[in-house]
């Protein structure tokens, strides 16, 4: 929108620049001054004095249209007292009260009269963008019409929870994220048991539809015992959505090779969440884990993780490469939400190991990044 103040002179003005009395003013006379050409042509096409005439332009017609509707006893504005500044303002308050002609479903629409003005400004402005600018794209995912804002979370994305002593909070705004329900309840009373790992074959994508997955006691009792199975084994290349993952869960989701997963919710972690039993690159998004006594997200061999979209809550480690172990980890980490997490975020004993992250917000997590002084770290 474009506030334009315009104020015309008053008589003070006028006369402190008359000249002193028995001089000749025939040299300011409007008549007798002479501009150069370029000069003329620039005041002529200047981006203000193209919006001024359009804006004079616009209020008078404004002025002949309520005239039209209000009959002979429409006020003129320039008949009020007050001087030139008042008779632009009655006709500024003129032109904005008719602006906007009411419809039938409740809403409104620009008066004809107007509508000419917005479409010269616009047009105006476009071929003036050293005056005026130029407009900002909007933000990715934000509905057309609607503002960008500086924040936010995406969508979807969960906004900074705070630091108190002992937390951190880094980052900025995140970026589009779905809108996902995080941390959503265990429908434990319809829940699929599992007696067998479920494997998802290299390429091929399982879809949970929502459901809750549980295992039974032949995979395990969800403790912190190293000899469980999991309810997921993702071969390379494959993919798993639309899960939640129940009462127990033994030993998570085991990767082998590349895999991604959107919308999986561990509800209760066992052992671990997820392990990356052999290399790769393992994406996570929209997706949440919670109650796990210590490791989330296991990495067993070389690989990277990248988690988007993320939120933990009552946690050991959000992640945790193998311990003592060297090796090539590349850890991402973008629009995460960790809460009460009783050792790290990120913990890693190899040297070589690299995490970065962009808006990752923290509340109560101890340690943070546990990181050999070698690696490297970069938060944004």
């Amino acid at each position: 929108m474009i506030s334009i103040n315009l104020r015309m002179p008053q008589t003070n003005d006028w006369m402190q620049n008359a000249p002193p009395s028995g001089q000749s003013d025939t040299q300011n006379r409007p008549e007798n001054r002479s501009l150069s050409p370029g000069a003329a042509q620039g005041q002529q096409d200047s981006p203000a004095m193209q919006l001024f005439n359009m804006l004079i332009q616009a209020l008078l017609q404004m002025a002949q249209d309520g005239a039209g509707k209000d009959g002979a006893g429409a006020q003129d504005p320039f008949k009020t007292s007050g001087g030139s500044n008042d008779a632009m303002q009655g006709l500024g308050n003129q032109m904005l009260n008719s602006a906007m002609n009411p419809t039938s479903n409740g809403g409104g629409q620009l008066s004809p009269s107007t509508s000419p003005l917005n479409r010269e400004v616009g047009k105006m402005m476009d071929n003036n963008p050293g005056a005026f600018g130029n407009p900002q794209a909007p933000a990715a995912g934000a509905p057309a019409g609607n503002p960008s804002a500086a924040a936010p979370v995406a969508a979807g994305a969960s906004p900074a929870v705070g630091s108190p002593s002992g937390t951190g909070t880094s980052g900025s705004s995140g970026t589009g994220a779905s809108s996902v329900n995080m941390f959503p309840t265990a429908d434990s009373k319809n829940a699929v048991v599992i007696d067998e790992p479920i494997v998802v074959k290299a390429g091929e994508t399982f879809d949970g539809k929502g459901k809750t997955f549980t295992a039974s006691s032949k995979l395990g009792d969800g403790g912190q015992s190293e000899d469980q199975k999991p309810l997921f084994v993702l071969e390379d290349g494959a993919s798993l959505k639309n899960v939640v993952l129940g009462d127990n869960e033994a030993d998570g989701i085991h990767t082998h090779g590349d895999a991604k997963l959107d919308n999986v919710h561990w509800t209760d972690v066992g052992e671990d969440a997820l392990t990356m039993k052999k290399g790769g690159t393992v994406e996570i998004s929209n997706s949440s884990a919670k109650n796990a006594d210590d490791k989330i997200f296991q990495l067993n061999d070389d690989g990277k993780l990248i988690l988007n979209n993320v939120q933990a809550d009552n946690f050991g480690k959000l992640v945790r490469t193998n311990g003592g172990q060297q090796g090539n980890w590349d850890i991402q980490l973008n629009d995460v939400t960790a809460t009460n997490g009783k050792h790290a975020l990120v913990q890693s004993d190899s040297n070589t190991v690299s995490v970065s992250g962009n808006n990752v917000n923290t509340e109560n997590v101890k340690g943070m990044y546990i990181l050999p002084d070698s690696g490297k770290l970069n938060i944004s």
